[in-house]
């Protein structure tokens, strides 16, 4: 989840 948070940030909708 944490990690995800600055990826999804990039350009993808994913759910954090």
């Amino acid at each position: 989840m944490s990690d995800k948070l600055a990826l999804a940030d990039s350009s993808n909708d994913t759910t954090y």
